[in-house]
């Protein structure tokens, strides 16, 4: 997923990347990997989503979160 998020990031395909990214970083939760989600929702953000909001908000939590 990660390749394929940076494949669309690469070719201009922000929206199809973002999404890649999102889904990566809900596995990433999911599995419990929360150091590497936020790192994920870091890279959503250098690509300027739509509403960067909820992404800023879930990374300010997980950042909380990590020891």
């Amino acid at each position: 997923m990660a390749r394929l998020g940076r494949l669309y990031q690469d070719t201009g395909r922000r929206a199809e990347a973002i999404a890649q990214y999102d889904r990566l970083g809900e596995l990433q939760l999911q599995a419990g990997h929360t150091a590497q989600a936020a790192e994920t929702i870091r890279t959503i953000l250098t690509l300027q989503p739509d509403d960067p909001g909820a992404y800023e908000q879930l990374l300010g939590e997980l950042q909380n979160s990590v020891p």
